[in-house]
């Protein structure tokens, strides 16, 4: 898909309805800005993360640590035992940066790994590096301010996710569909 305009059709062939399940920066590419769905797209303001995958030989931290919360550290706001997600113990962890931290770093993100490994170390007092590292972009990780309402919709183009339902996490996202599903079936 390339293009979504009204109607609507999709790359030019009409269609009995569009959905785009994607922050609405990313809906913005497909639409046209001057459309009622594209305006409705880029009326959306987003925050970027990074999320940062460690890994070590063994597992540095305490086994009935899932996730957690780490607050007023300028570079990572969240880390979860990603060995304790799979199910398969691997001491691996995934940390997701503050989004000031991702902004300055958006264009070369791998320059943010030594603060992430020293905010991780620090707050879980881990004592060595970690042997390996990954980290993935994420420009559009969450609403900076989720609408009130579940999705968007308007003349047959529809619009759902995260930035269409409160709370902003997946199950906000899921409802989110859910609505707009029942919707286009009305």
């Amino acid at each position: 898909m390339r293009r979504v305009t009204a109607g609507p059709a999709v790359d030019g062939r009409a269609v009995p309805a569009a959905v785009l399940a994607m922050p609405g920066p990313q809906a913005a590419r497909l639409l046209d800005p001057a459309g009622p769905a594209g305006r409705l797209a880029t009326a959306e303001a987003w925050q970027p993360a990074l999320a940062v995958v460690l890994g070590w030989a063994g597992r540095r931290w305490p086994a009935d640590l899932h996730g957690a919360f780490v607050h007023d550290d300028p570079a990572v706001e969240w880390i979860a035992d990603d060995g304790d997600r799979r199910g398969d113990a691997a001491p691996v962890l995934v940390a997701h940066t503050t989004a000031g931290l991702a902004a300055e770093h958006l264009e070369r993100p791998a320059a943010a790994l030594p603060a992430v490994v020293a905010a991780v170390r620090s707050a879980l007092g881990i004592d060595v590096d970690p042997e390996w590292t990954a980290v993935h972009r994420w420009t559009f990780a969450r609403p900076a301010s989720p609408r009130d309402e579940p999705y968007g919709l308007v003349d047959g183009t529809g619009l759902c996710g995260d930035g269409w339902h409160a709370p902003a996490k997946v199950e906000g996202a899921w409802s989110s569909g859910a609505a707009l599903g029942h919707a286009l079936a009305r």
